[in-house]
């Protein structure tokens, strides 16, 4: 037998049932809650790992509350030490406005006899005054404007009436535009058409009138000619030897008409 069985007459730590020889355990426990223990110690380890898996994120979350109430701490501490700063400064500048009023309360005993301040307080009366009835007549110039607003209205419409006629108008301007661009190529076809169309009748023009100036030209050389008619043999004879006067007026005759035909030919 074991040092750690126990010996019979003793009592079961765990069932405390008497232990006989029949069961007899270790640990001062019987062979019953021994058999026991061994089944449920998968178990037990289990829950014993939860256990400690439950430990750590308690600790954990201790910690991060921990940190929180630090981090708390601190700011409450730096909010106290701002507000402490702020109350100083308070103070501070609450010190310097009694003395600035007491200041001012030495010099208003200085000056409560001197009739230059009596003047000043009656110069700031008459300006409250002045406010005052200023006050009244700009409130007077709002309620004549509103009355002049409800006859405004009318005309308010119309505008809004002209305004919305205009804007109709604009819009069917910009549609007529967009129309005329998209027909733009066409029309561009078409005014080509017209303007090559108009060149030639301009040519045609240019060449009728050319024409009618070269028959004026050449009827006038034929006129300038001179006529042959029916003669005596003394004249026949004058006719073939004409006299130098003769010959040159029959060449200035002759030259002008020879001058327009080449003209004429050349222009043609």
């Amino acid at each position: 037998m074991s040092s750690n069985e126990v010996k019979p007459g003793k009592n079961c730590r765990l069932c405390s049932k008497q232990l006989d020889h029949h069961v007899l355990g270790s640990d001062f426990t019987c062979r019953t809650c021994q058999y026991e223990c061994h089944r449920v110690e998968p178990l037990l380890r289990e829950m014993a790992a939860l256990h400690m898996k439950q430990q750590r994120e308690n600790a954990q979350a201790i910690k991060a509350l921990k940190d929180e109430i630090s981090e708390l701490k601190n700011n409450l501490s730096n909010r106290q030490q701002k507000a402490s700063t702020t109350l100083k400064g308070l103070r501070d500048a609450m010190s310097e406005l009694s003395s600035e009023v007491s200041y001012l309360k030495q010099i208003k005993t200085k000056v409560e006899g001197d009739d230059r301040f009596k003047k000043i307080e009656k110069e700031i009366e008459d300006v409250k005054t002045e406010v005052k009835n200023l006050d009244q007549e700009v409130a007077n110039v709002y309620a004549d404007q509103e009355n002049d607003s409800r006859w405004e209205d009318n005309e308010i419409d119309k505008a809004e009436v002209r305004q919305t006629v205009d804007g109709m108008v604009d819009f069917t301007r910009r549609l007529k535009e967009a129309f005329v661009a998209l027909a733009g190529p066409e029309e561009k076809k078409v005014q080509q058409m017209e303007a090559q169309r108009e060149k030639d009748a301009q040519e045609l023009k240019d060449g009728m009138r050319e024409m009618q100036g070269f028959m004026r030209q050449m009827q006038q050389a034929f006129s300038m000619l001179p006529v042959l008619a029916a003669s005596t043999p003394a004249q026949t004879q004058q006719i073939h030897t004409p006299t130098q006067s003769q010959a040159s007026t029959t060449m200035q005759t002759t030259v002008p008409a020879k001058a327009v035909t080449t003209s004429a030919v050349k222009k043609k």
